[in-house]
């Protein structure tokens, strides 16, 4: 270790226990709260656009919302979707308040993907085809990942509107990003019904 670690290291193992602590209380009682307000604020927008959706009861489980219209033929709600919305996490983080807050290896963010394409092979195709439609996008602050045919909006929540959010109880305006997300993709559901046929014409055509 160097001086500055050497000095990081002296104060960890004088304050260990405060650590120790406050790790735990992140990942139990915090998590818990940071959960529940996701839940709200994505379960407000799936009412006011009358969308369909499932929030399981913990960040390990599919946090989703789509419209209907999104819905593969025959399936039932929770079923399979040529494309839905999902909260996703990226990066490493110990805590999940850590993601929301962001860093420059680690976010949250609202994607949208696809349930019906199984084939990695179409994924270029489909963006081949979409081209015009893809730019714009991302023009329109998406991001794009053509490995894995994915949209991407960052949900970046400031420090400070976060401990605003733990100190009064209420995290719904400090998640105000994970609705202006939502919002943006509902601005953009013509460009995404374009992507959803396209997507929908691939997946039909695949042999049983």
């Amino acid at each position: 270790m160097d001086e500055a670690e050497s000095k990081s290291a002296e104060v960890i193992a004088r304050n260990i226990d405060l650590l120790e602590n406050a790790v735990d209380f992140a990942l139990t009682k915090m998590d818990d709260a940071l959960f529940e307000a996701v839940q709200e604020v994505m379960n407000r927008k799936k009412i006011e656009l009358r969308w369909e959706g499932a929030f399981g009861s913990n960040f390990e489980d599919a946090q989703w919302v789509a419209p209907s219209e999104w819905r593969a033929q025959d399936e039932e709600v929770d079923g399979s979707y040529h494309l839905s919305c999902y909260l996703g996490l990226e990066g490493d983080a110990t805590t999940n308040v850590a993601y929301f807050i962001g860093g420059n290896e680690r976010f949250a963010y609202i994607g949208i993907g696809s349930d019906t394409l199984k084939k990695k092979r179409m994924y270029k195709a489909l963006a081949i085809t979409l081209a015009d439609d893809l730019k714009l996008l991302v023009e329109r602050g998406f991001m794009f990942d053509e490995k894995a045919f994915e949209f991407k909006i960052p949900i970046r929540v400031g420090c400070d509107a976060m401990a605003k959010g733990f100190a009064d109880e209420d995290l719904t305006a400090a998640l105000a990003p994970i609705g202006a997300a939502i919002d943006l993709i509902s601005q953009n559901l013509d460009v995404f019904k374009r992507i959803k046929e396209a997507v929908q014409r691939e997946t039909e055509g695949l042999s049983p």
